[in-house]
């Protein structure tokens, strides 16, 4: 996917807002979650064509374009593996399976699939706050030195 098809907009829109809330303080790291749609089988723009088996050469790009353009080379990035569906998903596993690949640095992955849903993907408050925690825990691994 190229950085400057349609399908960027939001990327862009989410750089310009963060360098603008940067006059009220730092950005200290990224957390995304994001992916259902991908493993569901559905693209966002026809443009942007489906393509489950990049998930994770694609998020590599996303990230590098993070630190490239809010000027912060190791951003502290954590991410969260999707959990579990009770929908037919053709590229679930597919892409559960690329996020599992990823391997950049200053970067980690939570998992969710001990949590329960409401529903066919999302989670119950409870397990949102759950995620919530192992988003701080691993940030703050992540940013803590080893003493």
């Amino acid at each position: 996917m190229a950085a400057d098809s349609p399908t960027w907009a939001l990327y862009r829109d989410c750089i310009d807002r963060a360098k603008s809330a940067t006059h009220m303080g730092y950005i200290a790291g990224l957390l995304f979650f994001q992916g259902e749609t991908d493993a569901l089988g559905a693209p966002l723009h026809p443009d942007a064509p489906l393509v489950p088996t990049t998930w994770a050469a694609e998020f590599s790009t996303l990230v590098a374009a993070f630190r490239s353009d809010l000027q912060i080379p190791k951003l502290p990035v954590v991410f969260a593996q999707l959990g579990t569906t009770t929908q037919s998903a053709p590229h679930w596993q597919t892409l559960k399976t690329q996020q599992r690949s990823v391997q950049l640095p200053n970067t980690v992955m939570i998992t969710t699939d001990d949590l329960p849903l409401t529903d066919y993907v999302h989670f119950t408050p409870a397990s949102y706050q759950t995620i919530g925690k192992r988003f701080a825990d691993a940030y703050h691994t992540l940013t803590t030195p080893v003493k």
